[in-house]
């Protein structure tokens, strides 16, 4: 996949793999009683497993790619990490690429 023409299949699958962490957190706090002290880290390493898990699915069943430099593992894991971060990580890929150009095509 190019990274320009499909960063809205990207912000997608981040949107998705964010609200499927919502549903997770939900699900856990009706199950587990996770208010005592020192419980609340074991929800926070529980969910964001669960963000990378759901963003390495979608990732592959969905052929996502953002660095479009091929389909090696580390090209890969970038994709990932940026699809479990939900929309702000797609947002900051987005505003890095506008940037980018900006410093390629300056204005005159």
């Amino acid at each position: 996949m190019t990274t320009g023409a499909n960063i809205g299949v990207v912000t997608a699958a981040a949107f998705a793999v964010q609200r499927a962490v919502e549903y997770t957190d939900a699900l856990i706090s009706l199950t587990y009683d996770l208010s005592a002290p020192g419980r609340e880290r074991v929800k926070t390493v529980v969910l964001l497993t669960a963000a990378l898990i759901y963003a390495s699915i979608l990732t592959k069943i969905a052929g996502l790619d953002i660095t479009n430099l091929g389909d090696a593992w580390p090209f890969r894991i970038i994709t990932v990490l940026v699809v479990s971060a939900g929309t702000e990580g797609v947002n900051s890929v987005v505003k890095g690429l506008g940037y980018a150009k900006d410093r390629l095509n300056p204005k005159k």
